[in-house]
């Protein structure tokens, strides 16, 4: 399970290296996070990699390799009630999936989509 916070992360990181085929240097993960310093970044990646979705090459830029892509599953925390029942109508409605508008919807927030 992830936090919030590590799912966001995750999903930003996957979207990157998706998008520009390299992984994002801990700088542009702070800033899309809006974290303030680079040690934020690091223990964030490495719960990550101890839950097993990522591994990173020590003493390497960008080395952050994909080991499992998060879903709407991984999340320790469900959503607010309010958000969670917006987010299945919207879901019915376009008959679509959790992980798709999940996906979607952080990808628009973090501009990478």
């Amino acid at each position: 399970m992830l936090t919030a916070t590590q799912h966001v992360a995750l999903t930003f990181i996957v979207g990157y290296i998706d998008a520009r085929g390299i992984a994002p240097s801990c700088e542009e993960i702070a800033a899309a996070l809006g974290l303030a310093s680079k040690s934020g970044v690091s223990r964030l990646l490495r719960g990550i990699e101890e839950r097993g979705y990522i591994r990173r090459l020590p003493n390497r830029a960008r080395a952050i390799a994909v080991i499992r892509r998060p879903d709407a599953e991984d999340l320790a925390r469900p959503f607010r009630p309010d958000v969670e029942r917006a987010l299945q109508v919207y879901v019915d409605q376009n008959r679509t999936s959790r992980e798709v508008v999940i996906s979607e919807a952080v990808a628009a927030y973090l501009g990478i989509g």
